[in-house]
């Protein structure tokens, strides 16, 4: 054994011990202070629309409520609530396009749509559009 564990009394057992402890104690602070396991997708608001459905990611998102218009093919009237389904971020009229990345470009090329999905499938919202599933993209109407 090296000097130094002789001198200070401290035997390879009673440092595995200190060790033990130590985490076994930064384990249960952990789970005082409140530490939880994050839930994905949130909990519904209450006095959420029930039709709203969760858009985003572990790190944020966003409950958005669309429904279709008889205007045109691929017109909607969306509500878009915070995290939180406190407030609404935006409310407004929404066109569906076609969406592809442009290599060359670098930036979306958006293209009018021919056919409409029987379901929309939210992933993401930001910056006045809606992006849904299956490279089709919902945007703000100005």
């Amino acid at each position: 054994m090296p000097e130094a564990f002789n001198m200070t009394g401290l035997t390879p057992v009673k440092l595995i011990g200190i060790t033990v402890l130590v985490l076994g104690a930064i384990v249960v602070a952990l789970i005082l202070l409140g530490f939880e396991i994050e839930t994905y997708p949130p909990k519904r608001p209450v006095g959420l629309p029930s039709s709203a459905e969760w858009a985003g990611g572990r790190d944020g998102g966003a409950w958005i409520d669309c429904e279709k218009t008889n205007e045109s093919l691929g017109s909607y009237r969306c509500s878009v609530y915070n995290e939180t389904g406190l407030s609404i971020l935006d409310s407004a009229p929404y066109r569906m396009f076609s969406v592809r990345w442009d290599e060359v470009l670098k930036k979306p090329i958006y293209s009018e749509i021919d056919f409409e999905p029987q379901t929309l499938e939210y992933n993401s919202y930001g910056n006045g559009e809606i992006r849904l599933t299956g490279n089709l993209v919902l945007r703000r109407v100005l």
